[in-house]
């Protein structure tokens, strides 16, 4: 499973990083954690919800002197961090569209069936 954008905005460009586990003790830590990491300097941070209902945190910073948007998205047990530079208006929105992509490695027994 990986996260899923749509088309990247004019002027946006998204990084996406690799899903990983997310514990069930202290989640919020370790999602602040995730967020702040590589140097990523943290100004507001709020909780929103995907158009597909999949809980994330929304993180608008600096990276160095650039203006950056970060999302941490979850999907059931894992979640992955999304981050955009450019139009943040027009990264947000795309990025409020995420939702997970099954596609590939074999993430679920019912795939077997189809």
């Amino acid at each position: 499973m990986r996260v899923q954008l749509p088309p990247p905005p004019d002027g946006v460009t998204f990084e996406i990083a690799e899903l990983v586990p997310v514990p069930l003790i202290d989640r919020e830590a370790f999602v602040q954690t995730r967020l702040a990491m590589g140097g990523f300097v943290l100004q507001r941070c709020e909780q929103r919800t995907s158009s597909c209902g999949w809980p994330m945190a929304v993180a608008w910073g600096r990276r160095g002197e650039v203006p950056t948007l970060r999302g941490f998205v979850e999907f059931l047990d894992v979640g992955g961090l999304v981050e955009a530079v450019g139009d943040l208006d027009a990264a947000l929105a795309a990025l409020l569209e995420v939702r997970p992509d099954y596609a590939g490695e074999l993430a679920a027994v019912s795939q077997l069936f189809k």
